[in-house]
């Protein structure tokens, strides 16, 4: 089991190395709306060159039903699929150590689509070449050698007209762990566009005391279940009354420009723990 263990080990930190070997500029792409293109950096930190594929996949950060963040990669809901009218040029390349280039998205005709923020993913394959793991400390006298190929993946969008987007809070349920109560809030997305921001939760018991208080990131492009842990010997059991607040307000350099219009508001609920 120790083996095993040091050999996962072994491979995981070959991953994050060669996650380190590449970057992407920007690491949030956005179409301009006048070329519909965009131009993105790809550079090699390496001192050895890189053999490098792109591919497009439709994407979005999603939820389970224990509100655990999830990414579902969905072929049925395209309706916002950028990738379903876009190219890239080049698909493949070699970097040179320590060198860099640039490909090109760029958004093909198309029949007329209505306004509102299209979204995928830009796929990075960086092919791995064969490796010879070293496994002196293990209890094991057969070698091992593996070929690991890392993906990278970064946002693309493309905001077409006027885009808004807005939420609406579903059924709230509560359950327990060791240390937490969590409140567990379904929401779903209006709008021609995600909702990208802030929930900002307050929990008051029933003399009006604040006895708690989270604010969690909130990535809504269709519906998503969302958990808030508070600490359990602070929340007992009896009624309490919440109260939300949204925001699409972050700490992201993104311009003015490319913000979507979103009304911030509050809801308010109530909710037993037992």
């Amino acid at each position: 089991m120790r083996a095993l263990l040091r050999i996962l080990i072994i491979l995981l930190l070959s991953v994050i190395k060669l996650n380190a070997q590449i970057q992407i500029v920007p690491p949030v792409i956005f179409i301009d709306p006048v070329s519909k293109s965009a131009i993105v950096r790809v550079i090699n930190s390496e001192s050895k060159p890189k053999e490098i594929s792109f591919h497009l996949k439709f994407g979005y950060t999603d939820s389970d039903s224990l509100a655990r963040q999830i990414m579902t990669y969905d072929t049925t809901k395209t309706e916002w699929a950028l990738n379903k009218f876009m190219k890239i040029f080049p698909k493949k390349l070699v970097l040179p150590p320590n060198g860099e280039q640039t490909i090109r998205l760029l958004i093909m005709d198309k029949p007329e689509y209505p306004e509102g923020t299209y979204w995928t993913r830009l796929v990075i394959r960086m092919e791995g070449s064969q490796k010879q793991l070293d496994t002196s400390n293990v209890n094991n006298k057969s070698k091992i050698s593996t070929k690991i190929n890392t993906e990278l993946i970064n946002s693309v969008i493309y905001q077409k007209g006027k885009v808004n987007t807005g939420l609406q809070v579903g059924e709230v349920t509560t359950n327990e762990d060791s240390v937490s109560r969590n409140i567990l809030i379904n929401f779903e997305r209006t709008g021609n566009s995600p909702f990208i921001g802030v929930a900002k939760l307050k929990l008051f018991n029933e003399k009006g005391d604040l006895v708690g208080a989270k604010n969690e990131l909130l990535p809504v492009y269709y519906k998503f279940k969302r958990k808030f842990s508070l600490p359990k010997a602070k929340i007992l059991p009896g009624k309490y009354k919440g109260e939300l607040e949204f925001t699409n307000q972050r700490d992201v350099p993104f311009d003015a420009e490319k913000k979507v219009d979103f009304e911030n508001f509050k809801h308010e609920f109530e909710i037993t723990i037992p």
